[in-house]
């Protein structure tokens, strides 16, 4: 193989997962996972530690990079999927987070869905 290698990378909400494919044939030419730890609570708290995102990453991405070797340096383009509904608030201008990640299945904020709803017109939210 000597064409461009695509990665994929996927920040679930319990693995971290980095995959290699053939940009002509979209062939899987490797894929590393890394499990990311959870913080939960009997509140409905469901977080993760940013530094241990990155963390995952790193290790994932080195564990692909080890087995691909040689075409590591052909990497030439990245595609990222994540949970949708999650949240972190960072520094915009050194991308450092202030906050744990919260995670799609927090329950904690659901008792403020009625009164959020109450700001706008239910055809808004149909809308929507």
């Amino acid at each position: 193989m000597t064409g461009d290698v695509l990665l994929g990378i996927d920040l679930g909400t319990t693995v971290l997962k980095v995959a290699a494919f053939d940009a002509q044939t979209g062939k899987a030419l490797g894929v590393t996972s890394v499990r990311l730890p959870l913080r939960t609570d009997a509140d409905g708290t469901r977080e993760q530690d940013p530094k241990a995102i990155d963390h995952a990453l790193h290790r994932a991405a080195g564990g692909l990079r080890r087995k691909l070797g040689k075409a590591w340096s052909r990497v030439a383009g990245v595609g990222l999927a994540s949970q949708g509904g999650s949240a972190i608030i960072a520094d915009r201008a050194t991308g450092e987070p202030h906050t744990p990640m919260q995670l799609w299945s927090d329950t904690r904020p659901l008792h403020l869905l009625s009164d959020i709803a109450k700001r706008k017109p239910a055809g808004y939210w149909r809308r929507l």
